[in-house]
């Protein structure tokens, strides 16, 4: 099975400073394949997750949260999680540690529609599962 969480469509519930860097929180869309091909479709979750990032540097300044993502990449110069995992500018669902790497998020504020993007590189980041993923849909969508 590959399984990734994608940036677009998630949401940035909540940055906030550590004692190392940053700590993000988002609710995000994963996405289960039973095969890389996707020829049948898939099963689409959203989960709640963290992001601990040490050692990190933000430029630009984010529009106030939350952030609905429009778009964004993951890219990192070695990670933990499973290769068949790796979408493109996805985050592997089995990742749980990277270092030297770099995201990008941009998408709007769900109140006021002010637009902004974040990014963000450093030495690590951490995934933390915050919840069980609950499904959904699948996805394409089949009607009945």
């Amino acid at each position: 099975m590959t399984a990734f969480f994608e940036i677009h469509d998630s949401v940035l519930r909540q940055m906030s400073r550590s004692e190392h860097g940053f700590t993000l929180r988002l609710q995000a869309i994963r996405h289960e394949l039973a095969s890389p091909e996707m020829e049948d479709g898939h099963d689409v979750f959203t989960q709640e997750i963290e992001l601990e990032l040490e050692g990190a540097t933000i430029e630009n300044k984010p529009p106030p949260m939350p952030m609905w993502l429009l778009d964004g990449f993951f890219r990192a110069e070695h990670h933990d999680g499973k290769a068949e995992d790796e979408g493109t500018g996805c985050i592997p669902a089995t990742l749980k540690r990277a270092e030297g790497f770099r995201l990008r998020l941009e998408g709007m504020n769900e109140d006021n529609q002010e637009y902004g993007s974040i990014e963000i590189h450093g030495e690590s980041m951490k995934l933390v599962a915050l919840s069980e993923p609950k499904f959904l849909e699948k996805f394409p969508y089949q009607s009945g």
